[in-house]
C-alpha cells in the first residue's frame, strides 16, 4: 500500500469548499454538515439547517439558536 497525504489548504473556507466540491452533491444547498468545534467537548455542535427536523424530534437535543451564516474571518477562518 501507498502512503496518503492528506490535502491541506490555506484557510477554512477553502477546505470546507474542497469538501463540497468532492462530495459528487449538485445542490450543495443540501448538503448535510456538522460543525464541532471541539472534539473533545460535544456538548455544542452547529448543524446545517436540513438537519433541523432531526434534532426537533431527538430528545437528546436542543436547538440553542437561529440559523446563521459560517462566520469567517477576513483570512477565511472561522472563529
Amino acid at each position: 500500500g501507498g502512503v496518503k497525504i492528506p490535502m491541506v489548504l490555506p484557510n477554512d473556507r477553502q477546505a470546507i469548499h474542497a469538501c463540497m466540491k468532492t462530495s459528487n452533491l449538485q445542490d450543495w444547498e443540501k448538503a448535510t454538515v456538522v460543525r464541532v468545534r471541539n472534539t473533545l467537548c460535544l456538548e455544542e455542535i452547529e448543524v446545517s439547517e436540513n438537519l433541523l427536523p432531526q434534532v426537533r424530534e431527538d430528545g437528546r437535543m436542543e436547538i440553542m439558536g437561529e440559523p446563521s451564516d459560517l462566520p469567517f474571518d477576513a483570512e477565511g477562518n472561522l472563529f
